[in-house]
């Protein structure tokens, strides 16, 4: 018996029918620079737009951390990766 996913979306809270999608419903840039409805429904350069995703995604996380360790293992990464990425995005 095989299982059709959007059954199951229907069934969800209305505000996470959009998420189980692969929607994104951010109607303003994060920071002015990127708008992510226009990255993922326009052609956009796909490195420039993982780069400002990750750089942005790294940013959040450490400010809900109290430490870049424990910012590191909540991301599942070695400290030595994050460490690398904010080298890397000049969040050092």
């Amino acid at each position: 018996m095989e299982i059709d996913w959007r059954d199951l979306v229907q069934k969800l809270p209305l505000a996470d029918q959009s998420e189980a999608r692969g929607e994104i419903e951010l109607t303003k840039p994060t920071d002015g620079n990127m708008d992510f409805n226009l990255a993922i429904n326009e052609d956009r350069d796909f490195i420039k737009v993982m780069a400002f995703f990750e750089k942005s995604f790294i940013q959040s996380a450490i400010k809900r951390h109290r430490s870049i360790g424990e910012c590191a293992t909540a991301l599942k990464i070695p400290r030595s990766t994050l460490d690398a990425k904010r080298r890397k995005y000049g969040l050092i």
